[in-house]
C-alpha cells in the first residue's frame, strides 16, 4: 500500500524531499517545486515565487485558461491561502523553467500528461503535499 492510502481514494501525495508524487493507483511520478537553490527544499516553502509548494492539502481544478500553452491544474488550498503562508496562484504543470523541474512554487511534473490523465479520468481530485514521508 502506497502513501496515498493515508488519504481518501482520490488524493495523490507529493513528497517534496523524494521528488515523487504517489497516485492512488500506486503509480509514482517524478515532480519538483521551488527555484534554483530552493528546489525541493521544504525549509523554504514560505518564500513566495522561490520556495517549494507549501505542505497542505489542495483541491485540483483546471486553470481558467491555458498557462503558457499548457492545460495546468490549479491547486486550491483546503481552508484558504492563510494556511500556506499567503502564497497564491500555485499550479500543477509540466517542466517549464529548465530540465531540472524548477518552478516558482508550482508542482512541476516530468511526465505531466500522466498526472493530467489521472485527473481527467477521475483518479485524482486532490493533492496532499508533505515535506517528507
Amino acid at each position: 500500500v502506497g502513501p496515498a492510502a493515508r488519504f481518501d481514494r482520490y488524493t495523490a501525495v507529493y513528497d517534496i524531499s523524494s521528488h515523487t508524487v504517489y497516485l492512488p493507483s500506486g503509480a509514482k511520478l517524478e515532480a519538483h517545486s521551488g527555484l534554483r537553490e530552493h528546489l525541493d527544499d521544504p525549509r523554504y516553502v514560505h518564500l513566495r515565487m522561490r520556495g517549494a509548494t507549501p505542505p497542505h492539502v489542495y483541491d485540483l481544478k483546471p486553470r481558467e485558461a491555458l498557462f503558457h500553452g499548457v492545460e495546468a491544474l490549479r491547486l486550491t488550498p483546503v481552508g484558504g491561502e492563510g494556511a500556506i503562508f499567503g502564497r497564491a496562484g500555485l499550479l500543477a504543470h509540466t517542466y517549464m523553467l529548465g530540465p531540472n523541474g524548477d518552478s516558482n512554487g508550482c508542482v512541476s511534473f516530468r511526465d505531466y500528461q500522466a498526472f493530467l490523465r489521472a485527473y481527467k479520468n477521475g483518479e485524482v481530485r486532490r493533492l496532499a503535499v508533505v515535506a517528507h514521508l
